[in-house]
């Protein structure tokens, strides 16, 4: 793998999920999924995260800026591991569960 010294831009936006909020001790949680390189990849994982998940909360889809300069190759990494969080999520077990505490 070569690597490549090219920088993102200094105010690149990108976009994220939320996972659908789950009650917890009375408090709601959600997870922020990012970064993802276009709306429509965002968008897509909003989707299948509702699709998994259905109910009342549904997943989410924002916009984030990056400020600084960051190299290509470390932006490509986020990205990698963004699609890696997304997956993990959709095949872990449904939060919404209560936990069995034995």
């Amino acid at each position: 793998m070569s690597t490549d010294n090219r920088a993102h831009d200094v105010r690149q936006a990108y976009w994220f999920v939320y996972t659908p909020a789950v009650e917890k001790n009375g408090l709601l949680y959600s997870r922020m999924i990012a970064p993802f390189e276009s709306e429509e990849e965002a968008v897509n994982g909003m989707e299948l995260l509702n699709t998994r998940f259905p109910g009342p909360a549904k997943a989410a889809v924002g916009q984030l800026t990056y400020q600084g300069v960051r190299s290509v190759e470390d932006m490509e990494q986020a990205f990698r591991i963004a699609r890696g969080d997304l997956a993990d999520e959709l095949a872990g077990p449904d939060p919404r569960r209560p936990v069995d505490r034995k």
